[in-house]
């Protein structure tokens, strides 16, 4: 069972670091299998917005953008087709790392400097689920909002770490993030927060108004029970719930769920 922390923090005041926590947890025992820092998948990339963008003198498709980093301005040329004057995108430094285990380097472009590389969301190793439009071909664009020079870590809601519990037949209880929640209360001595419900029950409408189920065998089925819903509203997931399930392993198609 995975758990995001910044997903058990949402009910527990957790004021410990993640390998105190997991001592915690291994003392009442819970067998944590692994600790994954979501941060890891690159390196040295930081918020850049385009303020100057001119043709390469010496290559058609190539195009020479000055980027401001925050503390600085740097040159870099691209061949990407969707930057723009004013658009706020990642960018990759001397010595960053990308998913794909790329170094990125200062380096030149027919003649001209280029300090570095704008990134889309195959280069960061992110889809959909972690950002709007990261699996479009091209730049990824940002935010208007998105703070200059901040750290694409902290942007895509990767600095969390993520514990793998092993839950044994015997707790199921535990198979949620509440359940687990509650055990991490209670590891560190703290107060579980209560579950936040919106809905609203209805006792004027009957669950078998809504639906109708026939037992076919009373033995084998003795009692089945249904709960209805109504004014679903079917439409693509908020963006807090793709990153938590996404950190959880669960595939996210198109950031819908």
């Amino acid at each position: 069972m995975k758990a995001p922390i910044s997903w058990l923090k949402q009910y527990v005041d957790i004021d410990v670091d993640v390998e105190t926590l997991c001592e915690k947890m291994v003392s009442i025992g819970f067998e944590i299998e692994s600790v994954e820092y979501l941060g890891n998948k690159f390196s040295n990339v930081k918020v850049g917005q385009i303020t100057e963008i001119t043709k390469h003198p010496d290559a058609d498709k190539l195009q020479v953008c000055q980027v401001n980093m925050g503390e600085e301005t740097i040159q870099i040329i691209t061949a990407a087709k969707n930057v723009f004057v004013g658009a706020k995108v990642p960018v990759s430094l001397h010595g960053a790392r990308l998913a794909d285990g790329t170094i990125i380097k200062n380096g030149k472009l027919r003649g001209l400097a280029s300090n570095g590389m704008f990134c889309g969301g195959d280069e960061l190793g992110i889809t959909n689920a972690n950002y709007p439009n990261a699996e479009v071909d091209g730049i990824l664009i940002l935010d208007d909002n998105t703070p200059i020079g901040e750290d694409m870590v902290k942007v895509l809601g990767l600095d969390d770490y993520v514990l793998d519990f092993s839950i044994t037949f015997n707790r199921p209880d535990c198979n949620s993030i509440y359940g687990l929640a509650r055990e991490v209360a209670v590891a560190l001595g703290k107060k579980v927060k209560p579950l936040e419900i919106d809905f609203v029950e209805d006792s004027t409408e009957k669950t078998g108004d809504l639906v109708s189920v026939t037992v076919r065998d009373g033995e084998l089925c003795p009692a089945y029970y249904m709960q209805g819903a109504t004014d679903i509203t079917v439409a693509p997931s908020p963006l807090w719930m793709t990153r938590r399930l996404a950190a959880c392993g669960i595939k996210i198609v198109q950031g819908t769920h």
